[in-house]
């Protein structure tokens, strides 16, 4: 008879280890490891699936899913793999497992070849992917910070929380952010709360600028970091002098900054 089983395709590789946790910790079945998949896998260095887990479940009670009654000790067999490992094994199966035609040394080379560049390219997919979660993690802490200044401060300010605008500013300033994060951003919104309401309140109808929770970040990134602001500031420098006049501060816009 025919296995019970079941296949899960996934986008990158380690989330391969999040759902095998999944299969594991669950106590509606006895989980094992696949001891022929894991011969084969150690046997033959063709094999894509390295990292790819495939586990032989066995029901400890009877189950029903979806009015299907499954009896005690039913045993299904789970695949774990990303799409690239599928879309790869599922062709070398075909050719180089079940063809006696396709046993050229060039029919080899190429596929060593696909399974090189399908690594690597779920390596850089990987990398890709977790500085994209750094960064957003950190353009969060600093747009939390913004926020929890603001409110304190500035309670009396109504800002747009939700705008795009607020997380693109954010992230390009945080190279003037810099490793000193927001030390004494507090402390300065506080100092200058009375300049920053009566200038926000006075602008915000006709600049949306002057609207985004992270103009008081940017005031404040004027004071401090006057010389490196304009360097990562996204937009016309014309509309940082206004806050530069604010503060006091002459801008200058020169190759030198």
């Amino acid at each position: 008879a025919d296995k019970v089983g079941a296949r899960f395709v996934l986008g990158l590789s380690d989330q391969i280890v999040e759902v095998s946790r999944l299969i594991e910790a669950s106590d509606h079945w006895h989980t094992m490891s696949s001891k022929e998949f894991d011969e084969w896998r150690e046997k033959d260095p063709r094999i894509f699936d390295y990292q790819s887990a495939h586990f032989i479940v066995t029901s400890y009670s009877e189950l029903s899913h979806e009015g299907v009654l499954i009896p005690v000790g039913t045993k299904c067999e789970i695949q774990v793999r990303t799409l690239l490992q599928h879309a790869y094994a599922e062709l070398s199966h075909d050719t180089l497992y079940k063809s006696n035609i396709t046993s050229h040394p060039d029919v080899h080379r190429l596929f060593a070849k696909s399974m090189a560049l399908m690594e690597t390219t779920d390596d850089m997919l990987l990398r890709a992917n977790k500085s994209t979660l750094t960064s957003l993690a950190t353009v969060q802490a600093i747009k939390d910070e913004v926020a929890k200044i603001n409110a304190l401060e500035l309670s009396a300010v109504v800002f747009e929380p939700k705008s795009r605008e607020n997380d693109y500013i954010i992230d390009q300033l945080r190279v003037a952010i810099g490793s000193n994060g927001l030390e004494g951003y507090g402390a300065f919104v506080q100092k200058f709360s009375n300049v920053l309401k009566a200038k926000i309140e006075e602008r915000n109808a006709k600049e949306a600028i002057y609207r985004i929770p992270a103009i008081t970040l940017i005031y404040f990134l004027v004071k401090t970091r006057s010389r490196s602001l304009p360097g990562c500031w996204p937009f016309d420098l014309q509309m940082l002098e206004p806050i530069y006049s604010d503060l006091g501060i002459a801008p200058r816009w020169t190759k030198d900054i």
